[in-house]
C-alpha cells in the first residue's frame, strides 16, 4: 500500500503514517488537517501541523499543498455513450476540487476487448490507482491483476469485473435492475399476451448480463403474458440498433415492449419513429440523459431507470485516494437505483 509523503526540496521526506504515529490521530485525521478539510477540532488540527512542521524542520505553515500529486487514471469507453461521457465528465471536476488530485481518463473508441486492454497496457508505473469501465473477459482480468502486482490500486464503476482484486465496485446491483425493468414491463403491457425483444448494448459487460438475468426472472415468475420473442446485441452502436430493430419488426410487427439494456436508444427511437411505432411500443431503458429526457417528454420511451453519475464518480475517486494515501477506505454507499417516468423527470 502507498503512503503518500510531505515534500519540500532539501528537507527529509515524511509519511502519513509517520504523521498520525507521532501525533496519535488516524491517518484519516491527518489527511483531513493537510488538506483543510473540515471534521477535526482546532486544537487537534493544531496538534497535527505542529508534528508536521516539527518533523519537516523548515515545512510551510499552510497545510494545503504537501502531500505529493495524486495521479489517478479512469479508463472509459464513452464512446457513443452519453450516460458513460457525463461520469467522465464528473470525475475530471470532482478531481480538479480535491487539492493535490489529478485525472487522466483514457476515452476509448470501443468498448472491446482489445480497445480496453491497450487502455491497461498504457497505465504507468507513475499511476496511483485506476478506475475502470471494462468488459469482464480473461485477458481484461489478467491485465487488471497486473496492475495489482504493481502495487497500483483497482477500482471497477457502473459493471463490475469479476475475480480480481479491486478496492470497490462503485455501481448500482445490475441484476436488481434488470428485475426492476422486468417489473415495470409487466405492469405497463396489460395485454394478455405480449411479445418483447431485448436489445443487448454489450454482454460482455458483466453489469449488461446481470440485467438481462434479472429482467428474464421477473417474466418468468410474475408475468407468464409477456414473451421474450428476441435479442439482440448491437455492440452500444445506436446505427446497429436501428439496423436492428427495423429488421426485427418485420418478422414481428406486432411487437409490444423492448427493453434497451445498455446503449441503443437513440437507435431504437429511430426505429420506431420509421415505423410509425414509437407511440405503440413500450420502451424501457438506462440512463437519463438529455437523448432520453426528451424522448420520455415526447412519450417515445416509457420509463427510464437511472443511477447517479455524480455519486459513482466520487465514490471511486475517494476510494482511490484512500488507498493511494494508505487511508480505510471510505463507507461504501449504495448508489440508488431511480425509476424514472414522463410525470417526475428530475431538473
Amino acid at each position: 500500500m502507498k503512503d503518500k509523503m510531505l515534500t519540500k526540496p532539501g528537507t527529509t521526506k515524511v509519511t502519513v503514517s509517520e504523521i498520525a504515529k507521532r501525533a496519535g490521530v488516524s491517518k484519516a485525521t491527518v489527511d483531513r488537517v493537510l488538506n483543510s478539510r473540515d471534521g477535526v477540532q482546532i486544537h487537534t488540527r493544531q496538534h497535527v501541523l505542529s508534528i508536521v512542521r516539527h518533523l519537516k524542520g523548515d515545512v510551510s505553515k499552510a497545510p494545503t499543498g504537501l502531500l505529493e500529486t495524486i495521479e489517478l487514471d479512469f479508463v472509459i469507453p464513452d464512446y457513443r455513450n452519453a450516460f458513460l461521457a457525463e461520469q467522465a465528465h464528473h470525475i475530471e471536476s470532482y478531481c480538479r476540487s480535491i487539492d493535490g488530485v489529478a485525472s487522466t481518463i483514457h476515452h476509448l473508441n470501443s468498448a472491446n476487448e482489445e480497445a480496453v486492454l491497450q487502455a491497461i497496457g498504457e497505465i504507468s508505473d507513475a499511476s496511483d490507482g485506476v478506475g475502470i469501465i471494462g468488459v469482464d473477459t480473461a485477458k481484461v482480468r489478467h491485465a487488471l491483476r497486473g496492475l495489482n502486482t504493481r502495487n497500483i490500486p483497482v477500482v471497477t464503476l457502473a459493471s463490475d469485473i469479476r475475480q480480481i482484486n479491486r478496492r470497490a465496485y462503485i455501481g448500482i446491483d445490475n441484476y436488481a435492475a434488470g428485475r426492476l425493468a422486468g417489473y415495470l414491463m409487466g405492469k405497463l403491457i396489460a395485454a394478455p399476451s405480449a411479445k418483447t425483444a431485448i436489445i443487448l448494448g454489450l454482454r460482455a459487460y458483466l453489469g449488461h448480463e446481470e440485467r438481462e438475468m434479472g429482467f428474464r426472472s421477473v417474466l418468468r415468475e410474475q408475468c407468464p403474458h409477456l414473451k421474450i420473442v428476441a435479442e439482440h446485441e448491437v455492440a452500444e452502436d445506436n446505427i446497429c440498433a436501428r439496423d436492428t430493430l427495423l429488421d426485427l419488426l418485420k418478422v414481428q410487427p406486432d411487437l409490444n415492449g423492448i427493453y434497451c439494456i445498455g446503449s441503443g436508444q437513440t437507435g431504437i427511437i429511430d426505429a420506431l419513429n420509421i415505423t410509425g411505432k414509437a407511440q405503440s411500443v413500450t420502451v424501457i431503458g438506462h440512463g437519463l440523459t438529455d437523448d432520453t429526457r426528451q424522448y420520455l417528454i415526447d412519450g417515445a420511451m416509457d420509463a427510464i431507470i437511472n443511477e447517479n453519475a455524480k455519486d459513482e464518480a466520487r465514490g471511486a475517486v475517494d476510494h482511490l485516494v484512500a488507498a493511494a494515501r494508505g487511508l480505510a477506505q471510505p463507507e461504501l454507499n449504495p448508489i440508488a437505483i431511480q425509476a424514472i417516468f414522463p410525470e417526475n423527470i428530475p431538473l
